[in-house]
């Protein structure tokens, strides 16, 4: 996993694969777009800025970001499964859930993935992915 953020009342992002820098540079649109700029720019230092030396992904990989309602209970790290061409992330390392919830946690994730590895037309959650961007 590249990235993980985790917050109640994150109301932007998408779940995408991102398989060139430009799209990689285009995901962070997303939380722009909501009002979340410090989602936004901390994704666009992870994923570069144009003409940045390393930006990501780097050859032969490919990005998996997901967005997602994660329930209560804060998860710590996050993990990508494959299930056929569906993809889906497994958030882990939450301690108990609370007794009461007033507000369900949302989790943003970035993965980098060999592009092999990746099926050839993946869902993500039984849902074909967002755009790069909005």
């Amino acid at each position: 996993m590249s990235y993980l953020h985790v917050a109640v009342g994150i109301s932007g992002g998408a779940s995408s694969v991102l398989t060139t820098a430009s799209q990689a540079r285009s995901y962070p649109g997303w939380f722009d777009r909501s009002g979340e700029h410090a989602i936004a720019d901390q994704l666009r230092a992870l994923l570069g800025r144009p003409g940045a030396p390393r930006p990501l992904p780097a050859p032969g990989r490919a990005l998996v970001a997901v967005t997602a309602a994660v329930g209560c209970a804060q998860p710590r790290s996050a993990e990508l499964w494959a299930d056929g061409a569906d993809l889906s992330v497994r958030w882990t390392g939450a301690r108990a859930t609370p007794q009461e919830c007033l507000a369900a946690f949302k989790a943003v994730a970035v993965f980098q993935v060999p592009v092999g590895s990746l099926p050839a037309h993946p869902t993500i959650g039984g849902r074909q992915p967002d755009p790069a961007g909005p």
